[in-house]
């Protein structure tokens, strides 16, 4: 648990590589855009985003507007030790 929230605070500190971020970023639009090929996807994506209360022709515009930085700046808010929290999974034989 020790190393996970040491790698955690390791990320946060030194933020998402802008590179790495755009390359992701560019292929979530990429992989989104090709779900548009499908009506069955269309139809189970827009289903889902209405009930979510999003807008499923926003996603783009959403995407396309996310920056680097702002990422960096969430993650440095979300990783705090009161924010984090641990399970044991354990078998129903133990």
């Amino acid at each position: 648990m020790k190393r996970v929230c040491d790698d955690l605070y390791e990320k946060a500190d030194i933020g998402i590589d802008s590179d790495m971020f755009e390359r992701s970023r560019r292929k979530r639009i990429g992989h989104f855009l090709r779900m548009l090929n499908s009506p069955e996807s269309i139809a189970n994506e827009f289903t889902r985003y209405r009930h979510r209360g999003g807008d499923l022709f926003r996603v783009v515009q959403l995407y396309e507007s996310l920056t680097a930085d702002e990422v960096n700046g969430l993650l440095r808010r979300h990783v705090s030790p009161d924010r984090l929290a641990a399970s044991v999974v354990r078998s129903a034989q133990s």
